[in-house]
């Protein structure tokens, strides 16, 4: 049989058992586990084993479950409130402050969490309360805060770099310095949205508050201790070369529990409940994972990748073209599929075609997130608008998806920012090398 309509056929299966509602991770396994049953012989499935091995004895894969760890620590230690205070203390005299504040305090939590849903559901849990007090119009902050929590998957440490940088064998830890620069520029463009919004549009945001001293100001920021502490732990150990992001993602784990101590919000009980949530977010991600290298072997012996490379090559596609079609497709999907299942769905053909033409993978790992970011916030699939329906039940669906849509657009001009100036994701990651 034509190698080409063995794809087709492999990637109808596959389609197919999403739509029907099976989970991704079961449906690539499924998919792989027929496909090499049929089209390379019973005598194959040997190689799982030899796939399980190689995989599942990858040190790298510690990164999951003490990253999960060291989130819900976190979480559960009250450090996103506490950034919110800080922020809101600092801009009390700005229309809008509030919602800036969010914004920060979910690119700050994001240093911390690398979940966009549960970025969300703990920036929102914070925020939501407050600006609702202060008066802000329903779906605008719903925007605000469903747009602050995809944050936490572009500032490290990432779940979607993590993955990516398994799939493409790309350096985890550059991945991570590279989403740095970019999670500050989008901040920076969300901040400027809301406080521009405010000033046109006074009636949805709360009055400028005046109630709130110098000394107040100060005493809150004795709480951004756990940010800073956690930043150099984690990411300055990376840049330093001190720390490979495996070291890096205990070291964090450590910190934490540390900083839960002292908050005095660790017992046997909440630990009990981390251990059993990281335990069951890091067996999704891993299964997922072996799902797609399983997936992965199987197109690779059948010649798929290289044959897609080829015809790409001959098409005589340019980089520039390559990288705007594939990001569109990702911004598609992600209106339909779980950010990581889109990444272990399409990087195993991607890879090859973009070693040939020859793209920095630093560079499109950072735009391929952003467009996960996208993703998050679109629906029928977007995890987040979902996270905010469950925050706020009185607020209609239709006005959280209406509040997200400016943000969707403003995260289209942060891509377009990295797009253009590649030196926003490359910067920090050459000067490591350097």
């Amino acid at each position: 049989m034509d190698i080409g309509i063995i794809g087709i056929l492999l990637f109808a299966f596959l389609v197919l058992l999403i739509l029907v509602g099976m989970p991704i991770a079961f449906a690539i396994g499924l998919s792989s586990l027929l496909g090499i049953w049929i089209f390379i012989g019973p005598n194959a499935l040997s190689q799982l084993a030899v796939i399980s091995y190689k995989f599942g004895t990858d040190s790298t894969l510690v990164l999951v479950p003490m990253f999960v760890v060291m989130a819900e620590l976190l979480s559960k230690s009250g450090v996103a409130e506490q950034a919110f205070d800080a922020g809101s203390k600092w801009f009390n005299r700005v229309r809008g402050g509030l919602g800036a504040t969010a914004s920060v305090a979910g690119m700050l939590f994001g240093a911390c969490c690398g979940s966009s849903s549960g970025g969300t559901a703990t920036i929102g849990l914070a925020a939501m309360p407050q600006l609702k007090k202060h008066g802000y119009n329903g779906g605008f902050a719903a925007g605000i805060i469903a747009a602050a929590g995809t944050l936490s998957i572009i500032i490290p440490p990432s779940a979607m770099f993590i993955i990516y940088g398994l799939l493409t064998e790309e350096s985890i830890g550059k991945l991570f310095i590279a989403g740095i620069l970019p999670g500050m520029v989008t901040t920076v463009v969300f901040v400027i949205y809301i406080l521009v919004y405010a000033k046109f549009r006074p009636q949805d945001v709360e009055p400028a508050m005046s109630d709130v001293t110098w000394r107040d100001r100060f005493a809150s920021l004795k709480n951004i201790w756990v940010f800073i502490l956690i930043a150099v732990g984690v990411l300055g150990s990376i840049y330093a070369g001190i720390c490979t992001p495996t070291e890096s993602a205990c070291v964090g784990a450590f910190l934490s529990l540390v900083i839960a101590a002292v908050y005095r919000k660790l017992t046997w009980r909440s630990l009990r409940d981390v251990l059993f949530s990281a335990a069951r977010i890091s067996c999704f991600i891993i299964f997922i994972l072996f799902s797609a290298f399983t997936f992965s072997y199987l197109l690779t012996y059948l010649g798929i990748p290289q044959l897609i490379a080829e015809t790409i090559v001959k098409s005589g596609i340019s980089n520039t073209a390559f990288v705007i079609l594939t990001m569109f497709i990702f911004v598609l999907l992600g209106c339909l599929l779980d950010p990581a299942g889109i990444l272990v769905l399409t990087l195993p053909t991607l890879v090859p075609v973009m070693r040939i033409l020859n793209i920095d993978f630093i560079w499109y790992g950072v735009l391929v997130t952003m467009c996960m970011m996208i993703g998050n916030l679109t629906p029928p699939v977007g995890l987040n608008l979902f996270v905010m329906k469950t925050i706020a039940p009185d607020i209609p669906m239709k006005r959280i998806i209406m509040g997200t849509a400016p943000f969707v657009a403003l995260i289209i001009v942060g891509v377009l920012i990295v797009f253009f100036f590649p030196q926003v994701a490359t910067f920090l990651p050459d000067m490591m090398r350097n």
